[in-house]
């Protein structure tokens, strides 16, 4: 009988377990919070999740599933906590974005490349081509050139060329000729040597 009590008595216990599935860590001996599976408090330390290089979070990123979403990890080279989306780690904010770039970091829109620089800098392939200040938008690394359309300037070689072209396809095919201001669609579409050219209205001098 008695042993039979004490079996009882063990997979009762093993089930009430079994059912709650609940861990509270704490320096109280307080239960956990009913709606949490694990529960920790403290009022003087903090909590730790793993640590990784960069290269270390990529080479495990590698290891996960679906089933792993969700999945934190800290970066101690970058600083910032990544959570696992189900298909690759995710960077969570600091509360304030500075940059939103591409995979490799060299496609980019900055809003402080210095502390409280106060200009949006719009980067491409790691080359600054925009910059927005104080209600100016300036075009860069262009040659001094300012190309405004689909295939305006697409043939320029960006050298110093100070040319406008405005307009769909102006300027198309120039490569090196300088200081041709193009306004409207196929302005100076063809131009391949002439310098100080003004094209206004749709194909004018194409």
């Amino acid at each position: 009988m008695k042993n039979t009590f004490l079996l009882s008595t063990i997979v009762l216990l093993f089930l009430t377990t079994a059912v709650r599935a609940q861990i509270a860590i704490n320096q109280t001996g307080d239960a956990p919070n009913t709606k949490a599976m694990l529960d920790v408090s403290s009022t003087t330390t903090g909590m730790l999740i793993p640590r990784m290089t960069t290269s270390q979070r990529n080479t495990f990123e590698a290891t996960l599933s679906t089933t792993e979403k969700g999945m934190m990890v800290f970066d101690t080279e970058t600083n910032t906590f990544y959570f696992f989306d189900g298909t690759a780690f995710d960077s969570i904010s600091n509360g304030v974005i500075a940059i939103l770039q591409d995979a490799d970091g060299d496609t980019k829109i900055e809003v402080e490349e210095t502390a409280d620089d106060d200009v949006i800098r719009f980067k491409t392939s790691g080359t600054e081509y925009f910059a927005m200040a104080q209600g100016r938008l300036h075009v860069e690394n262009t040659g001094r050139s300012v190309f405004i359309g689909d295939g305006a300037g697409a043939a320029d070689d960006l050298t110093n060329n100070e040319n406008i072209g405005i307009g769909y396809w102006s300027l198309f095919m120039n490569n090196s000729s300088e200081k041709n201001i193009a306004i409207g669609n196929y302005t100076l579409w063809d131009n391949l040597s002439g310098n100080s050219n003004t094209a206004i209205g749709n194909a004018s001098l194409y």
